[in-house]
């Protein structure tokens, strides 16, 4: 009749005696009790299905959300990847460069040293034909000037 068999057998138990208890109440009293605790059962169960249904909810949740997790951490590593190839490969292309600027310069100094030397040398040549110039002109002159000495003793004569 009951779902539990240990209340059956609690009824079974009792001895009916005139000082004892009434068998009747205890009977009642146990069928109510047993009544009462199938409810809770029931409704134990009722709360275990409704909260295995929230935990396997639950479960399906923290799952994805573990899914995006590795996924953003997949594309954090992707990108910190990513940025350390490019700053590695953009700092050699300035390193090359910066090389670049040093050999440049080390070559247009020696160039300029050279434009340097070779205008140094050119001054010299122009002082130096300045000077031969003034010296030919100086001897033109001064054999002008006899030249007009002659002619000038030549015309007082005449």
């Amino acid at each position: 009749m009951h779902r539990f068999g240990e209340f059956a057998q609690m009824e079974q138990k009792f001895k009916k005696s005139l000082i004892g208890y009434n068998p009747l109440e205890v009977e009642n009293r146990i069928n109510e009790l047993c009544k009462n605790y199938e409810s809770k059962v029931n409704e134990l169960e009722e709360n275990l299905s409704a909260l295995t249904g929230e935990n396997s909810a639950l479960k399906l949740r923290i799952s994805k959300i573990k899914e995006e997790i590795q996924a953003h951490r997949s594309l954090k590593e992707k990108i910190g990847t990513t940025l350390t190839e490019v700053y590695m490969r953009k700092t050699k292309e300035v390193w090359k460069a910066l090389e670049e600027v040093k050999q440049t310069e080390k070559t247009k100094a020696s160039e300029l040293l050279i434009i340097e030397t070779e205008k140094i040398k050119i001054k010299m040549a122009i002082e130096s034909f300045s000077k031969e110039l003034h010296k030919i002109f100086d001897r033109y002159k001064s054999n002008l000037n006899l030249s007009d000495s002659d002619r000038g003793v030549d015309s007082i004569e005449k």
